[in-house]
């Protein structure tokens, strides 16, 4: 008897998207040939800043562990998976590079 899939809890899936948006961001400003560079930008930038709030709201500053980890089998039968987690020090980082990346695309 089969069993029934899985759920990806939403948590787990808020670091690929932290990783998806910035490229799927430059995959529609090389597709349109930087016509609509600045607004793309500032769009995929509105939405990384959002994903990174709802990220940090889950987050627990109390915490000694990766958190909003991720670890999906890519490879099983050679033992290759990949994985994404962030600690404390992560997530400042990480807010760090979306406000200062929010700034540039507005002033730029």
């Amino acid at each position: 008897m089969p069993q029934p899939p899985q759920t990806i809890p939403t948590e787990s899936l808020l670091l690929l998207f932290m990783i998806a948006i910035p490229l799927l961001t430059s995959a529609a400003i090389a597709a349109y040939h930087q016509r609509a560079a600045r607004s793309t930008a500032l769009v995929g930038s509105i939405l990384q800043f959002a994903v990174f709030l709802f990220a940090l709201a889950k987050f627990d500053f109390h915490g000694n562990q990766n958190q909003l980890s991720f670890v999906g089998k890519w490879f099983p039968d050679f033992g290759i998976s990949f994985s994404v987690g962030v600690d404390g020090v992560t997530m400042m980082l990480l807010g760090l590079t979306e406000t200062s990346g929010g700034t540039v695309d507005v002033l730029g």
